[in-house]
């Protein structure tokens, strides 16, 4: 009986230590501004992958670029022996008209331009069918040609232009 209570909390402490070595925590140095225009960034992703070899880990981030452009970018954390992680350089991966955090998610639409082999991650997501809205303004094909161009005014230089 002895032997058997020993074998069980060897079992388990070993459990433990397997467990926490499985899931080293980071502790991330929040980032609010990026690049030499300094914006801001709006999404920080918690979700972090180690580079094989080295004591970079990377994980996502989303920066408001202007009221209509984001930048979603890879951001590469040079970490500690302490686990503290602080941004030190990033990675362009695709550029957006739109996007919305919620619940530590974000949703992006309307791709201005992206590298052809993101397809988004686990929190952070594209909308490929994005509402599309009807702009009849844009319509060239109208044959009314006096909506684009404005009324020509005659004075004294008209007869110039003839």
């Amino acid at each position: 009986m002895k032997f058997f209570l020993s074998l069980t909390l060897l079992t388990f402490s070993l459990t433990i230590s397997m467990t926490s070595i499985a899931q080293t925590p980071y502790s991330i140095v929040k980032v609010k501004e990026l690049g030499p225009m300094r914006n801001k960034i709006i999404f920080q992703s918690l979700d972090l992958k180690k580079i094989k070899g080295t004591s970079v880990v990377k994980g996502k981030l989303v920066a408001r670029w202007g009221t209509q452009v984001f930048e979603v970018v890879d951001g590469f954390y040079q970490c500690n022996k302490n686990n503290v992680c602080r941004l030190t350089d990033y990675n362009r991966i695709a550029t957006f008209e739109s996007c919305i955090v919620k619940n530590n998610k974000v949703a992006c639409k309307n791709n201005l331009a992206s590298d052809s082999t993101w397809t988004g991650s686990s929190d952070v997501k594209i909308d490929s069918s994005p509402d599309s809205t009807d702009d009849s303004s844009r319509d060239i094909s109208s044959p009314d040609s006096s909506v684009d161009f404005p009324v020509r005014i005659t004075d004294e230089f008209s007869d110039i232009f003839k």
